[in-house]
């Protein structure tokens, strides 16, 4: 069982889902040589019970789809398995081709999806108290859009959803004008990354980083039964 957590790797496909680059340390997680990996499909490694999730995710970001994390494992080079959080996202920089890039993290098994509900659930009950206190109080009393806006992008995460800053202003209930400057101010504090990296504006699809996700866990834990 992992007690630490280790940096993160990556690996860069084509949109034909082939690997083209995976650092040392992605490979070291899964177990396997650099170069055994480059060529591969992007899949051949994931365990085949988590391919139903991961592969329709995968096909639509392919053909300009929204960017997507999963929780799955990997077949280690020696058999075993290895529970992984990836985030993976379409980059395109108007030069070269578009590629995929996927941020591989090691993480202890899950404990099953009774205890995201659980938090997801706490997001959406602070997601409530916020509106309704602002509601109560009013903006000018009770206004914390950076905060919402984190939250929203960590429910974006668990229900599937892409979040740019015009729909964070609508359920905000502010600008996109501002919005944008508070998305531009967490990315700075990296809890959000941007899924058109160099390139932030109003219809930018945006997600929440994996320092945000360990942060609002740790939040949410104290807030869940």
């Amino acid at each position: 069982m992992m007690k630490n957590v280790e940096p993160v790797g990556t690996i860069i496909t084509n949109l034909e889902q082939q690997v083209l680059h995976i650092d040392d340390r992605a490979a070291d997680i899964i177990g396997r040589e650099r170069d055994t990996l480059i060529g591969q499909h992007a899949l051949s490694f994931t365990h085949i019970d988590d391919l139903p999730a991961n592969k329709p995710a995968l096909n639509r970001l392919a053909v300009n789809g929204p960017g997507f994390t999963i929780v799955k494992r990997y077949v280690r080079g020696d058999g075993n398995l290895v529970w992984v959080k990836n985030h993976v996202t379409r980059v395109t920089d108007g030069i070269g081709p578009p590629i995929m890039c996927a941020t591989t993290e090691p993480i202890e098994r899950p404990f099953g999806n009774e205890r995201l509900t659980r938090k997801h659930k706490a997001a959406q009950r602070l997601c409530n108290a916020m509106d309704a206190g602002r509601r109560q109080f009013s903006s000018e009393v009770v206004w914390a859009p950076a905060m919402e806006a984190l939250v929203w992008l960590y429910r974006a995460e668990i229900e599937g959803l892409s979040l740019n800053a015009d729909k964070l202003a609508a359920l905000t209930v502010s600008s996109a004008i501002v919005m944008v400057r508070w998305v531009k101010l967490l990315q700075e504090r990296g809890l959000v990354i941007s899924e058109e990296p160099g390139r932030l504006c109003s219809q930018t699809c945006v997600r929440i980083s994996l320092e945000g996700e360990r942060k609002l866990d740790g939040l949410l834990s104290s807030l869940t039964p």
